[in-house]
């Protein structure tokens, strides 16, 4: 647990400040990937072994990802932004050489005197870019994302289908939707944006739900799983990786390992909370009542895609710096001269 909410802050705060401007929705993206993989390799586990006293042996194969991603760590540098930071701009310099950038990561515009914490949180548009970045990981979780993936073959046979085998099909055949749009997420967050895909994918996440309580209501096994993929597939590309995108873009690196661990930590929080919860409302109001709820979380994730979203899509890191410690409003954090005009960037920033 600790390994895992530790990643969850670093690995997308790394990648945005490792990444040029124009990749780095789709490299931080990654990290969603890696969560859609092992999620569908955890589903594939109970098929292949077919025997509940072998459940360490499944458990224990995950040592081998652990022992990867350490031999990947002694491979990257220290991230260019954290170094220039420190004030070690020779090696921030380097650092930028060795990954094919050609800018230094530093903010744009006349430099700051070091402030505290406390103080840098209440600067300019900090606060609401922190309430921001903590919602949509609210969203995250509270959209029903948690509660379908872990109890994916007991929602199937509340749906109808047959325990065992078909339940387990289905619920594999949802961790593969999942990876499938998430690849597709992946290819198009730097050409398509961040509020078209959270836009259209809060929408269609709506749409899923709502099918899924019809299924509920109607007893149609078929249009429940249909309804799941459709949802699946919308959150894949919209509340799935965008909040880690949209968090290591927007929280101004004097305060990004705070304000990231604060975002990861609401994300972990509601994880849970939806975790103990889930089983227990349906038993309560239904499956259908559950899902309705998740629906009616999804239209504020729609109310909140927007109106308050930014648009990041190849911004430099600076120039959103500046404008959140500026006081930019949230919508305008994404434009040059608070939404006057649009930067252009360099190659390769």
């Amino acid at each position: 647990g600790l390994s895992v909410g530790l990643s969850s802050m670093a690995g997308p705060m790394y990648a945005g400040e490792a990444t040029p401007a124009r990749f780095r929705g789709s490299v931080v993206s990654l990290f969603q990937l890696a969560v859609t993989m092992g999620i569908l390799a955890a589903y594939t586990v109970p098929l292949v072994i077919d025997d509940p006293a072998s459940w360490a042996t499944g458990i224990g194969l995950g040592g081998a990802i652990a022992l990867a991603g350490f031999a990947a760590l002694l491979m990257v540098p220290e991230s260019p932004v954290w170094l220039a930071r420190v004030g070690r701009i020779e090696k921030a310099q380097s650092v930028v050489a060795s990954l094919g950038l050609d800018w230094i990561p530093v903010p744009e515009g006349p430099a700051r005197p070091a402030l505290s914490l406390w103080k840098t949180l209440r600067m300019g548009s900090t606060p609401a870019v922190l309430a921001l970045c903590c919602g949509l990981f609210i969203l995250q979780n509270l959209s029903g994302i948690d509660g379908i993936l872990y109890y994916a073959p007991a929602i199937f046979v509340d749906l109808g289908f047959s325990p065992g085998t078909a339940a387990l099909g289905a619920t594999f055949g949802l961790g593969l939707i999942n990876l499938i749009a998430t690849v597709v997420a992946i290819a198009t967050v730097d050409r398509l944006g961040r509020r078209p895909l959270a836009i259209v994918g809060s929408l269609v996440m709506v749409i899923g739900l709502l099918g899924v309580v019809g299924a509920q209501v109607w007893s149609l096994p078929m249009l429940g799983l249909v309804a799941l993929c459709v949802y699946i597939g919308a959150f894949a590309i919209s509340l799935g990786p965008l909040p880690y995108v949209i968090m290591s873009e927007l929280v101004p690196s004097t305060i990004r390992e705070t304000g990231i661990a604060v975002a990861s930590a609401t994300s972990w929080l509601f994880n849970a909370l939806i975790a103990f919860v889930f089983l227990t409302g349906v038993s309560s109001i239904g499956l259908d009542g559950v899902f309705l709820i998740f629906a009616a979380v999804c239209v504020c994730s729609l109310v909140i895609s927007l109106v308050w979203l930014p648009e990041t899509k190849s911004r430099n890191l600076g120039m959103i710096e500046n404008n959140v410690i500026t006081g930019i409003p949230l919508r305008q954090l994404g434009d040059a001269d608070g939404g006057h005009q649009r930067v252009s960037e360099p190659a390769g920033t």
